[in-house]
């Protein structure tokens, strides 16, 4: 019977333990490893497979930092009297820029259609009800980091100051009272629930008288003239650009009659 000495067993178990270092090592190295079943152990022989290891391993967390105003999402808000141009401007800027557009008249129009209901006491409750939905959705894209387009003659900025944080950019839309007339009575006829024939001279006065004058909004404000309708498609790109070179931290390109942040 043979005798090892500790010692020539401690350096067997050294050199072992270095051996199997290595081959760890090379292992990690060629980014494979081999992957024994329970059953197998213990057998000499194992018929085994290589396994990418980058699929296995957990990725580390990266270091916290501070957010910017490049991380939070963009609001962009049209807004303005109605017959300006909104909903026009909003459409092709929402498909510019490849972002959802939550717009008030098509909303109501839906909610006309489901509920029934007439005469202009319910169209203003309606409408009411439908600014209501507008700031439920809004609040919901928002908090869960998805940018967006909103359009509507929206009054108070209260509720847009109760949403999460965003990058705001306010396009206010407007045109002079016999333009915003003219178009009312020429423009084709909308959904029954809007009563436009009965109220257009109540809205232009309301609108000639400030009604719906640009919000109080953080972020920036872009007003748009649009008695001599721009070209709407040159205007969105122009737009789209801005909000690239905006994030991106380069000066803006200048053009746009516009107020800074307030």
């Amino acid at each position: 019977m043979r005798f090892i000495s500790a010692s020539r067993r401690q350096n067997s178990a050294s050199s072992f333990v270095f051996f199997l270092f290595i081959v760890r090592s090379q292992v990690l190295q060629n980014d494979v490893c081999f992957e024994v079943e329970p059953h197998q152990r213990g057998h000499d022989r194992h018929d085994v497979f290589p396994i990418d290891t980058h699929s296995y391993m957990v990725p580390r967390r990266p270091a916290a930092r501070k957010m910017t105003d490049s991380d939070l999402p963009l609001l962009v808000v049209v807004t303005g009297p109605p017959a300006a141009g909104k909903t026009t401007i909003a459409t092709a800027l929402a498909a510019e820029l490849g972002l959802p557009l939550i717009a008030k008249d098509p909303l109501k129009e839906t909610l006309h259609d489901s509920l029934g209901g007439e005469g202009r006491e319910w169209s203003r409750q309606l409408g009411v009800a439908t600014f209501e939905l507008v700031f439920h959705v809004l609040d919901e894209l928002l908090r869960n980091r998805c940018s967006v387009v909103t359009e509507g003659n929206f009054g108070r900025a209260e509720p847009f100051r109760a949403l999460p944080p965003a990058r705001i950019l306010q396009l206010h839309v407007s045109a002079r009272q016999e333009s915003i007339r003219e178009r009312f009575t020429t423009r084709p006829a909308r959904h029954a629930v809007h009563y436009d024939a009965e109220t257009v001279n109540e809205l232009t006065d309301e609108a000639h008288a400030g009604q719906w004058t640009p919000l109080a909004l953080e972020g920036e404000l872009i007003e748009i003239d649009t008695t001599t309708f721009p070209d709407v498609a040159e205007l969105t790109a122009r737009l789209a650009k801005r909000l690239m070179m905006r994030r991106s931290g380069r000066p803006a390109e200048p053009g746009f009659p516009r107020r800074e942040p307030r």
